[in-house]
């Protein structure tokens, strides 16, 4: 079924493609902040565990930002300085992985947010991705900001541009947030 009951609090509704931009399935976002999970699933999205949000409009892009929520990829594609997708709470999947370097990705940027879960999802990123031969950088925020979303509302789009200008060195990061 396209709609359930758990659904009832989702007052948007985000549509996710596969790697070609076509329509596969709908996340409902939870703007009351009511229920247990932000985002809820209200089609199957078994086929599209393994592509990344926004993958589609980053095809053969050799730099990505990686955020771990959909919202927080929707605001840096609407900015539109850098090809941007998410990957959801649970981290960088191997087959997600398999997926950018499949399109040509050469270096990630990572901005997964700020707490320890975060942190850790982060530092295994970097792990896998360095493992696959490929760059990669991290976007370091403050525990001010949880995630980039929030750091971008709470600032300004000139933040955030120097923010990007900057990434910090993955090895540098994960020294200094081994967790």
């Amino acid at each position: 079924p396209l709609w359930n009951k758990g659904a009832e609090n989702c007052g948007l509704v985000i549509p996710y493609r596969d790697s070609s931009g076509r329509l596969m399935g709908l996340y409902g976002r939870d703007i009351t902040r009511s229920g247990q999970e932000a985002y809820s699933p209200l089609t199957d999205m078994t086929m599209l565990e393994d592509v990344p949000f926004l993958m589609y409009k980053s095809r053969r892009a050799e730099e990505l930002i990686v955020v771990e929520g959909l919202f927080d990829a929707l605001l840096i594609d609407q900015i539109g300085i850098k090809p941007v997708i998410a990957i959801g709470k649970s981290g960088l999947s191997a087959h997600q992985l398999d997926a950018l370097c499949a399109y040509g990705t050469r270096h990630c940027t990572l901005c997964l947010g700020s707490s320890a879960r975060q942190k850790r999802a982060t530092l295994e990123a970097i792990e896998n991705i360095s493992a696959r031969g490929l760059g990669v950088s991290v976007l370091p925020l403050t525990d001010a900001s949880s995630d980039i979303d929030e750091f971008i509302r709470s600032n300004d789009l000139h933040r955030f541009r120097e923010l990007l200008a900057h990434p910090q060195d993955a090895k540098i990061w994960a020294e200094e947030n081994h967790i």
